[in-house]
């Protein structure tokens, strides 16, 4: 699901530094065994589901608004072009109505997939 909100506004972001990596690829098993390899005495992973509950579609869009940085950052660049904001509103709210796995005419529902991570250094 975060994948799918950068999807969202990363037409409205800069582009990333040269050879720069995703920090989404932490949200994955395969790059954090990756990246501590055997530096560690142990990796433990769980995936895990957190489920963010909203009144509705909208109410959702405007809570990222408010609080998620890359969203607050990605509005406050754009704040001298209304056509582009109307857009991305648009794309923001059509992205949330498709995202909600809430029971019609309840909260709207968006599950997020993420990794526990419990690394234990080596000890000589």
């Amino acid at each position: 699901m975060a994948a799918d909100i950068f999807g969202v506004i990363a037409p409205y972001m800069p582009a990333p530094p040269s050879g720069a990596q995703s920090p989404l690829l932490w949200g994955t098993v395969e790059h954090v065994k990756d990246v501590f390899g055997d530096r560690v005495e142990s990796l433990e992973t769980r995936e895990m589901v957190y489920t963010e509950r909203a009144p509705s579609p909208q109410e959702y869009v405007g809570l990222y608004k408010e609080t998620f940085g890359p969203v607050i950052s990605v509005y406050e660049a754009l704040q001298d072009e209304p056509d582009r904001v109307a857009t991305l509103d648009r794309e923001f709210l059509e992205f949330a109505e498709r995202a909600d796995r809430g029971t019609p005419g309840d909260w709207a529902e968006y599950p997020y997939e993420y990794v526990v991570v419990v690394a234990r250094t080596r000890t000589e």
